[in-house]
């Protein structure tokens, strides 16, 4: 199911330990196993956080309760498996 623990809190998509993807959207989230690439765009906006998933919003609005000054973490929960990251930007906006 794409996650070491097969909880929704876990899967691709989701904000680890806090939110699971859109129900709706788990189904899409399965089927990207096959892919051979994945794109993410993580929007983080004071404390909303959205998730889009092969063009799909996964996670909507988001309200965090942590500091606004954190960091994104990139993980693979395989140690056997080869994990490849590129064109990886930052943009700020100025809200």
């Amino acid at each position: 199911m794409g996650s070491p623990t097969d909880k929704p809190i876990h899967t691709k998509g989701g904000i680890y330990n806090y939110q699971a993807p859109l129900p709706n959207k788990k189904t899409l989230v399965i089927k990207s196993e096959e892919a051979k690439r994945n794109i993410f765009e993580i929007s983080v906006i004071k404390l909303l956080l959205s998730v889009g998933f092969n063009n799909e919003n996964v996670v909507a609005n988001f309200r965090g309760d942590k500091s606004l000054e954190s960091f994104t973490g990139l993980q693979n929960y395989e140690d056997k498996s080869k994990v490849f990251f590129r064109n990886i930007m930052i943009k700020e906006f100025n809200i």
